[in-house]
């Protein structure tokens, strides 16, 4: 009759197996919360800093020009032009044209690289990429009854 004369220890031993089971669901649901509040925070501060930096662009867009790289022609806003591109970046968006036009034509799933690729490697300011994106587009889709 060994269970009848230890049957105080086979309790104390099923207690501390349930106290351990609780503390480690305890640390479980501390790591997810704790986890939680961090993606919390970190789309906080991601939104925080898009703000920031919209903010910047229109109170002071001619600093991200600057900023962006070579000096290039500003087109004045009277009369309408062909978007001025410098020499660095016209083969890249020749480039970028000819992978928008390869993806658009290709069926399922495209390995090439992208024209977003191509773009990056000018490594244009948040503007100027948006801008050069659009021509791109604007490029590979060719002629339309507005331009």
């Amino acid at each position: 009759d060994w269970v009848g004369a230890r049957w105080r220890w086979l309790i104390v031993a099923v207690v501390l197996l349930f106290a351990f089971n609780n503390l480690v669901g305890l640390v479980v649901g501390i790591t997810g919360l704790i986890a939680f509040a961090n993606s919390v925070v970190g789309r906080v501060l991601r939104a925080r800093r898009v703000v920031q930096q919209v903010q910047q662009i229109v109170t002071n867009p001619d600093d991200l020009r600057e900023e962006a790289g070579p000096k290039r022609p500003v087109s004045r806003p009277d009369r309408f032009t062909v978007m001025d591109l410098t020499p660095d970046e016209q083969p890249v968006v020749r480039r970028a044209v000819a992978a928008y036009k390869a993806k658009k034509r290709q069926k399922g799933t495209f390995r090439g690289t992208t024209a977003d690729e191509i773009l990056e490697e000018l490594k244009p300011s948040p503007v100027r990429w948006t801008e050069l994106a659009a021509f791109v587009i604007e490029k590979a889709k060719g002629p339309t009854r507005r331009n």
